[in-house]
């Protein structure tokens, strides 16, 4: 079987993660509060990343079943899929699996199977505080890590 090349986005409040995936193999991962700023720069973002990598597939999360996400992070997590599927790529919107306790355990469990993001691991803070930055890289290799659990 040929190895996926996956390139996963996910956005969050003033945020977009990216990762891309070679099989299982974890070649890149980038946060960019640019491609937050409007949905003109999350499709310069999404051409930038498909230029670089040439994925096979571009993955976003299902607008739909989004959680917790306002109106302008949703529009972004749209266009990032359209402009994937207008690049000629084939573009996948998932319903993201919650298959953890939180997005603190989703990560440790991550982390395990993809040591490098250990760094980048966010820490639980208190319940006052905002959302950790690096947890929108988590959410990206997330639904990366759906479709790959589906391949092998």
């Amino acid at each position: 079987m040929a190895r996926l090349r996956v390139l996963a986005l996910a956005a969050a409040r003033r945020r977009v993660g990216s990762v891309v995936l070679n099989g299982g193999t974890l070649l890149d991962w980038r946060i960019s509060d640019k491609a937050a700023d409007s949905t003109e720069c999350a499709v310069a973002h999404v051409e930038k990343m498909i230029a670089e990598f040439q994925p096979d597939v571009v993955i976003t999360e299902e607008v739909t079943t989004a959680r917790h996400k306002g109106k302008s992070t949703l529009a972004i997590i749209a266009a990032m899929g359209e402009a994937a599927e207008q690049n000629g790529h084939m573009a996948i919107t998932l319903p993201r699996e919650h298959r953890y306790a939180n997005k603190y355990a989703e990560a440790e469990a991550l982390v395990e199977r993809f040591p490098e993001l250990a760094p980048w691991k966010p820490e639980r803070l208190h319940f006052y505080d905002n959302e950790p930055r690096n947890t929108v890289l988590f959410e990206a290799l997330a639904l990366a890590d759906q479709i790959l659990a589906r391949e092998s």
